[in-house]
């Protein structure tokens, strides 16, 4: 029985790491942003919401690795940004479902709400992304004083 009880947690377990890693690297593959220069060819994008000094802020906090966005400052978005603005530039990296992790957003319209639903309602479940952690080599993160945060999938 107890052999039972702890293949089913194994295989729970594993099936959740499998559909949770298979959902984050779907999102980063199709990101249409993975590097600098692709951030600058894309010209007007969801970045432009933020003021001019925050979204130069942003762009300079923002590293990046073969595979793609590995590091970014995600307290410069919550200090100006709607929820769904925030998805908006998240989307553009492939890490929309990190929305999460921003429960101090501005909530003002029904995009934001139903954000926030689906948030409440875990259908936004894959991850993988440490808050207060910063990508500084590969398969590695490291807790840092701010608010940066570390793409595992890319690390």
């Amino acid at each position: 029985m107890l052999f039972c009880f702890l293949f089913f947690v194994f295989c729970f377990n594993v099936s959740a790491y499998y559909e949770e890693e298979q959902c984050t690297t779907f999102s980063i593959v199709d990101a249409p942003v993975k590097s600098l220069q692709d951030l600058h060819s894309l010209g007007a994008s969801a970045l432009d919401v933020l003021t001019p000094k925050a979204k130069a802020h942003f762009i300079k906090s923002l590293k990046f690795n073969e595979k793609g966005l590995t590091t970014f400052n995600s307290l410069l978005l919550e200090e100006e940004l709607s929820l769904s603005e925030i998805y908006g530039i998240l989307s553009l990296f492939g890490i929309e479902s990190s929305i999460k992790h921003f429960d101090a957003a501005r909530i003002e319209s029904a995009a934001d709400v139903n954000i926030l639903n689906n948030m409440l309602n875990n259908l936004l479940q894959c991850d993988g992304v440490l808050q207060g952690s910063a990508c500084v080599s590969r398969a590695t993160c490291r807790k840092t004083s701010d608010r940066d945060s570390c793409i595992l999938a890319n690390c």
